[in-house]
């Protein structure tokens, strides 16, 4: 019973391993799994020289090697192909079978040399004085090769063909089935190739089949939970979608073209991924760099005030003060805020998109900076149509391209008017706001995007501002595909246009 135990023990270890290489794939790769499935079968042929023969009851006889690693691979196997699969899983089935023939190759090397030992050239080692490489042992070797080819394909296509007949049979049936028949074809199959016609077939096939059993039944559980709760929830689990049964055969030539160009662009993708990661590392950097001496200035200018407010009696002077830690704070604060909405949007951590009416939105806007705008003279107006403008987007994004153009309009804008209009076409969506201020100069116009960047016209005129709000708006517009536009002229005016394109799909009756 103690054997028994440790062979449970060593399972659920194995096992185990497997699952979690896999449950962390869509962040490291396929590649760890691979090389560990590959260590396995590796183990497997030449370990049978040392495998321990455990005999716990009469005629039941129980083999380290392949009562616990022949599960493991076909475990493996089944798990690539429901979770990521059929190219994915018949790259492994080849790469499996090359390393078998690997295998068997160097053990013929290894025979031949064993016979050329002779008086003048001897041969020793282990395999001599202990004379367990043999052809009796190749045939076994030869034989859990070409079982394993067939048993890989027959767990993938047992447990498709029993998905594409449609019973109504819960996964977690198909699935423990799925592994146990398999294991039992394994059984059968290596029995009648490697010992058939010797009596270790008598004597070595029924305790296979039961501790090839024992191992399915042991393995299951963890099998079912993993691809039934938590593999499912990945965003790359292909699951139960329909296949042919035979679908593994389909292309057994071709397949394995299509399973590596498969897994190059698996690795594209995570060329790619750590491309984006590194560039959003330097720009977190360079962010910090920049918003510390931004943040330095203001913060420094505060405790300066404090320490004056403390040593004023004056009340006018002490007012005046007040008036301006105030207004410091409160630019302290919209940084801060800023910087937040940036760190956000790198990062990608929107809201769900939304159908959302861009006329009743810019209306809110509009609302929002009427008071201002009338408190400093200036003509505020919304132009659009009488329909609806329905787009889709993320909502909170979309209402700050509103609220930080209109802003900046209003900001930079001493007399005159500013106008926004919000139009569509039969491709996009435009946002146009376009104010008489100050204007941009052109040599300024290519840096107005860089974050913490601040124009020499708004400089001249003492015009206070984060040097954060157009970078924001350009962020939220390359998030919706889109492009904006600036044209300007110093103290004649500026124009901002941002088209939005739209998508196939959007309808709002």
């Amino acid at each position: 019973m103690v054997s028994f135990l440790v062979l449970i023990i060593e399972l659920w270890l194995f096992t185990g391993i497997i699952l979690i290489l896999h449950h962390f794939s869509p962040r490291i790769g396929l590649t760890p799994l691979f090389f560990y499935i590959a260590s396995i079968i590796t183990i497997l042929n030449p370990g049978e020289i040392l495998a321990l023969f455990i005999e716990p009851f009469p005629g039941i006889i129980l083999r380290t090697g392949g009562h616990v690693f022949v599960p493991l691979v076909l475990t493996a196997l089944l798990i690539l192909y429901i979770a990521n699969g059929t190219p994915v899983a018949q790259l492994v089935l080849y790469g499996l079978t090359g390393i078998n023939l690997f295998i068997i190759t160097v053990l013929v090397f290894l025979l031949i040399y064993l016979g050329l030992s002779s008086e003048t050239t001897p041969v020793t080692g282990f395999l001599v004085r202990n004379d367990v490489l043999n052809p009796r042992f190749l045939r076994g070797v030869i034989a859990s090769t070409l079982t394993f080819f067939v048993n890989m394909f027959f767990i993938v296509i047992f447990y498709q063909g029993v998905k594409n007949i449609r019973l109504k049979i819960p996964s977690w049936i198909t699935i423990s089935f799925a592994l146990i028949m398999a294991l039992w074809v394994d059984s059968v199959l290596y029995n009648i190739l490697a010992n058939l016609g010797t009596p270790n077939f008598n004597l070595m096939l029924p305790g296979d089949v039961f501790a090839k059993t024992l191992s399915g039944l042991v393995i299951s559980p963890m099998l079912v939970y993993y691809l039934t709760v938590v593999a499912c929830k990945s965003p790359t689990f292909r699951g139960y979608e329909k296949r042919s049964t035979w679908d593994m055969l389909f292309g057994v030539f071709g397949g394995v073209s299509r399973s590596l160009k498969v897994l190059q662009q698996q690795m594209q993708e995570q060329e790619i991924a750590l491309t984006l990661a590194h560039e959003r590392v330097i720009l977190l950097q360079d962010m910090v760099r920049d918003a510390s001496h931004d943040l330095k200035t203001p913060i420094s200018s505060l405790l300066l005030k404090i320490q004056l407010l403390e040593r004023i009696t004056d009340e006018k002077s002490r007012n005046r003060h007040l008036a301006e830690l105030k207004n410091q704070s409160q630019q302290l604060a919209t940084m801060v805020d800023d910087l937040f909405t940036l760190s956000r949007l790198d990062s990608n951590r929107v809201s769900d998109k939304q159908l959302i009416n861009l006329i009743e939105m810019g209306q809110a806007a509009y609302q929002v900076f009427y008071p201002i705008a009338e408190q400093n003279k200036l003509q505020l107006e919304f132009v659009h149509g009488d329909t609806p403008i329905w787009y889709e987007g993320f909502a909170d994004e979309l209402e700050r391209i509103f609220l930080n153009l209109l802003g900046n309009a209003i900001r930079y804008t001493s007399t005159g008017n500013v106008s926004m209009s919000v139009y569509e076409d039969e491709r996009a969506v435009f946002i146009a706001i376009k104010d008489t201020g100050i204007g941009i100069h052109t040599d300024d116009i290519p840096h107005i995007f860089t974050r913490f960047f601040r124009g020499k016209t708004a400089s001249q005129h003492g015009i206070r501002g984060t040097g954060l709000g157009l970078p924001i708006v350009k962020t939220i517009v390359e998030l919706h595909n889109g492009i904006i536009d600036v044209k300007s002229t110093v103290g004649v005016g500026t124009v901002i246009t941002v088209s939005l394109p739209k998508t196939p799909q959007l309808h709002k009756e």
